[in-house]
């Protein structure tokens, strides 16, 4: 029930809590687990708690419907997994047809979707519908470790939910780090040093990056499911810029931390959260199948562009 995880999540727990006890329940919570490793067993008991007719909180009520159900077994619930290395637009009309029905055990319905980044164009597009007219008693419970790994279109119709991070995984390998957050990739060493050797570049020479683009980028990432991960990496990486930033530890790129320290010094925070928000943009961009030449041409000049305005 949701009081077994309220040491480990306080302020999460009495979210949920209040959007009940003040009946100001949101179409749409965006969970950002940190690698929590509860964090399916958490928004499954999240789900509980909205569906069980007295929301039941400690101890489950035998006679709930809900409450003595298996997850699978609980028909107004809806649990969507990656397909393959993608969450397919299949899932998302199959979806839209089950919760066009009324709740059968509860007077809400609820889906949740695990690892939510994994939203294909035509699967983002679906959902966006979803959430930009939202059904009545219908809510979407979106699972992701990191916030900058979904597209902005999709945060901006979410409320955000921020998960403690009790991870208790830690390694001073970069790779092996983000091999541990970016799950069923392969990453090398070689990919790592040419995001940060891009990242470097431009921050150095800013839009003069442009010329030399190919060397530093679309030659050793030259397909579109490439880039796609070349931008996660990136967005990791400017995360970690931002957590020095903020004057707290580095969590992923630990062989890199002179260099983040440096870049970090060259900008304020404000010009920092702009440029995750253009590389996930960009990162979008190619979700939709726009040039990516272009793509990265916009994605340079504009990250200069912020350097200029900020100073």
């Amino acid at each position: 029930m949701l009081d077994n995880y309220i040491k480990e999540q306080p302020i999460a727990c009495q979210i949920i809590k209040n959007a009940i006890l003040k009946n100001r329940c949101s179409h749409a919570y965006l969970i950002e687990a940190k690698e929590y490793e509860r964090k399916y067993d958490f928004v499954l008991s999240i789900a509980r708690y909205f569906l069980c007719p007295n929301h039941h909180t400690q101890k489950p009520d035998k006679f709930c419907p809900i409450c003595s159900k298996t997850a699978e077994n609980i028909l107004d619930l809806k649990w969507i997994r990656s397909d393959g290395m993608w969450i397919k637009k299949s899932q998302m009309e199959e979806l839209q047809d089950d919760f066009g029905k009324k709740p059968l055990e509860s007077n809400k319905k609820i889906y949740i979707i695990e690892n939510a980044d994994r939203l294909n164009e035509s699967s983002a597009n679906a959902i966006l519908k979803f959430l930009e007219e939202p059904e009545e008693n219908i809510i979407a419970l979106l699972i992701v470790d990191n916030l900058y790994q979904v597209l902005p279109t999709i945060v901006s119709r979410c409320q955000i939910i921020s998960l403690k991070n009790v991870r208790k995984y830690e390694s001073n390998d970069t790779v092996a780090n983000l091999s541990h957050f970016i799950i069923g990739i392969s990453i090398d060493k070689d990919k790592v040093d040419a995001i940060v050797n891009f990242a470097i570049f431009l921050e150095k020479n800013g839009q003069a990056t442009i010329l030399y683009e190919n060397n530093l980028w679309l030659d050793i990432f030259p397909k579109k499911e490439d880039m796609l991960i070349a931008f996660d990496i990136l967005l990791y990486f400017y995360k970690d810029i931002i957590e020095i930033k903020c004057d707290r530890f580095i969590e992923i790129f630990r062989d890199y931390s002179e260099i983040i320290t440096n870049i970090a010094y060259d900008n304020d925070l404000i010009q920092l959260c702009d440029k995750i928000g253009l590389i996930m943009e960009a990162k979008e961009s190619v979700m939709m199948n726009l040039n990516m030449n272009l793509v990265l041409d916009h994605l340079i000049c504009k990250m200069k562009e912020v350097k200029i305005c900020r100073k």
